[in-house]
């Protein structure tokens, strides 16, 4: 990673702490996360950010997931326990207790669609660091 020219992705960004560690130097931090507990503690996190930081305006997450084009629409989402532990997922997860498991839908979007659509990333993607963290995909 350049500090100042690459631009970091994280997918599955959980509560934040790499999408938040990499907006400090990096030259824009996107996130993205499919579990609502998660995505709502992150998009908090985010925003202390903004303008407590010389850095926060340089971040942005969204709700949803990146999947396979035949993927790509309403899914559904489940954790064993409970959202926002880190271990959910579009298919078998951690402690999964069958139809116990907690479920909620989510859009899922290809990875060009994310890039090119919404984070208007300029092609080529020359200097993007991507962290991908799918528990159960």
């Amino acid at each position: 990673i350049t500090p100042g020219n690459t631009t970091v992705v994280d997918f599955g960004t959980w509560i934040g702490p790499t999408l938040l560690y990499h907006g400090q130097f990096s030259k824009r931090s996107y996130g993205i996360e499919a579990d609502p507990v998660a995505f709502a503690t992150v998009r908090h996190n985010v925003r202390l950010n903004e303008n407590a930081t010389s850095w926060g305006g340089r971040t942005s997450v969204d709700s949803g997931c990146v999947s396979r084009p035949e993927d790509v629409g309403i899914l559904t989402m489940r954790a064993g326990k409970a959202p926002g532990a880190s271990m959910s997922g579009l298919g078998k997860v951690a402690q999964d207790r069958g139809a116990r498991s907690m479920t909620w839908k989510v859009r899922c979007y290809t990875l060009q669609d994310i890039f090119e659509n919404y984070w208007r990333i300029p092609k080529p993607y020359e200097d993007v660091f991507v962290k991908i963290d799918v528990e159960s995909y």
